[in-house]
């Protein structure tokens, strides 16, 4: 996972998390509470379940992946590292040296295979809150106040309730993201009199 600098825009989010289970807010990430150190730890885990949940259209990458100096062990020729701020891949073209597609796996943490050239799309660790939409950030919010109640609040219902309101906010900003703007096309009528 990617490096995250805990800068005054992570501590907004972690201190609206902390807001929504009723906690004190934080002035900064290394002030010595409790709540600190549940958001250094938790945090980073809760950026990457929401990024990993789906292929937010503002954490996709693309990325042109040069091969390793050590090649595997047997059988593939080359290996490939990925990104630092990956946490899902997206797809893979891996093309050999006359442009064919040949196989590729992900085997711990790098993409071995034949090819000589390896593309991929990817959906990246955001370095900070404002690389993301803010309906993204309210996804982590609400991802990190389900993660510190259980520590903090040590409430079941509490945080069944929070783990809800998070699942439903992740299918509404799915079907959100998913949706493509229609623009309509006018360059050609729907109808054309011919008889005029």
């Amino acid at each position: 996972m990617a490096t995250i600098s805990f800068d005054a825009q992570w501590l907004t989010i972690a201190n609206r998390a902390l807001l929504r289970i009723g906690s004190k807010t934080l002035t900064s990430f290394d002030d010595g509470s409790a709540e600190s150190k549940y958001c250094t730890i938790l945090l980073p885990q809760a950026i990457e379940t929401v990024v990993s949940a789906y292929n937010w259209r503002d954490c996709i990458k693309r990325a042109q992946l040069a091969p390793l100096a050590d090649a595997p062990v047997f059988g593939i020729s080359y290996q490939f590292s990925l990104p630092e701020d990956y946490a899902k891949l997206n797809s893979v073209s891996a093309v050999d040296s006359d442009g064919n597609e040949v196989e590729w796996f992900l085997e711990n943490g790098v993409i071995v295979s034949d090819a000589v050239s390896v593309n991929i799309t990817y959906t990246a660790i955001p370095g900070a809150p404002e690389n993301v939409s803010p309906s993204t950030r309210d996804l982590i919010v609400k991802q990190l106040a389900y993660l510190l109640s259980i520590p903090i609040v040590n409430n079941t219902n509490r945080t069944s309730m929070l783990l809800s309101e998070y699942s439903q906010t992740l299918s509404i900003a799915m079907n959100r993201n998913s949706v493509t703007q229609y623009q309509e096309d006018t360059s050609i009528p729907y109808y054309v009199d011919e008889d005029r």
